[in-house]
């Protein structure tokens, strides 16, 4: 006799060095280095733990430390995506982010640097290797930039432009590219397409099964509940990034702890309850998929240790 067993653990022991846990980590040393004034290292620590959990707050975060950093462009970008982010917010501490960003981005504006490039319609022009947008002022952080432009059958042009770190309006303006000498490389021939038929692959023919009486009752079931847990996943992620979001914003550091903890624990069931759901669908997949002639056996039963709780379910043929 062989089962499939699906167990879902709830308790804290059953998820260690979460993504949460490792994002938090790295927005606190963020935190930490932009006391120190030490903005560069700052910036980067804030995009890593954006990286590995987005977060209004920590997009926020991200904004005012480009700011402090001298990146005006940079900044201003990164408030816009935070306001787009919380536009629609329903909680007070997502109204108050966007107002925030909303404000912040405004006063930067006057104080961005911009650079116009002006070239004819068939020239491509990159900066930094990146594409341009022609005859539109860019907005670009303060430092040296390599403009590079190039067309077919004419010789490249390339130029340093060094614009200051705030308040800039430069244009550049490429000159007429020389048309480039020598000739084009020959072209290999194309195969042509064999005439010849393939011969055809003897099949062996396959020896037929005996038919087989599917029971799809207990797969639905197991299916069922895989989808119910991926809900109860989605609600308590919802509710530990808005309590995350939240504690950010305490200024209370007894009560940030606790909005700390409590989105943490969240997080930690939204995971359990994923992992739960994956493996509930995976089994009725199987199920589905390899369907016995004997009646399948369904048995679902709690189970619980001193550090978590949780239940099981399982098919045996």
């Amino acid at each position: 006799m062989r089962s499939l067993l699906c167990l879902i653990a709830l308790g804290s022991s059953a998820i260690a060095d979460t993504p949460t846990e490792r994002a938090d980590a790295i927005f606190k040393k963020g935190k930490e280095l932009m006391a120190a004034q030490r903005f560069a290292e700052a910036c980067t620590a804030f995009d890593r733990s954006y990286e590995i959990e987005a977060s209004p707050a920590t997009l926020l975060n991200r904004a005012d430390c480009r700011e402090k950093n001298g990146q005006f462009a940079t900044a201003h970008k990164l408030f816009l995506d935070a306001e787009q982010q919380t536009r629609n917010g329903a909680t007070e501490a997502l109204k108050q982010m966007n107002a925030t960003a909303l404000l912040r981005s405004g006063k930067l504006e006057p104080r961005i640097s911009k650079l116009a490039i002006k070239a004819a319609a068939d020239v491509r022009v990159t900066i930094n290797g990146g594409s341009a947008v022609l005859d539109k002022p860019l907005s670009l952080d303060g430092g040296v930039y390599l403009v590079e432009a190039t067309a077919p059958g004419k010789i490249s042009w390339s130029r340093k432009v060094t614009l200051a770190k705030e308040g800039a309006a430069e244009t550049l303006e490429i000159p007429a590219l020389d048309p480039a000498t020598g000739s084009q490389p020959a072209r290999m021939p194309v195969p042509m397409p064999s005439s010849k038929e393939p011969e055809p692959t003897p099949v062996e023919s396959p020896v037929d099964d005996p038919p087989r009486t599917k029971s799809k009752a207990p797969a639905l079931i197991i299916g069922g509940a895989g989808i119910a847990l991926g809900v109860g996943a989605v609600v308590m992620l919802v509710s530990g990034n808005s309590l995350y979001d939240k504690s950010k914003l305490e200024a209370d550091d007894a009560e940030q702890e606790r909005l700390w903890n409590s989105a943490n624990t969240r997080r930690y069931l939204s995971e359990g309850f994923a992992i739960g759901s994956i493996a509930c669908i995976t089994v009725a997949t199987v199920m589905l998929l390899r369907g016995r002639s004997e009646r399948a056996k369904l048995s679902i039963a709690p189970s619980a240790t001193g550090t978590s709780v949780g239940f099981a379910i399982g098919r045996a043929w």
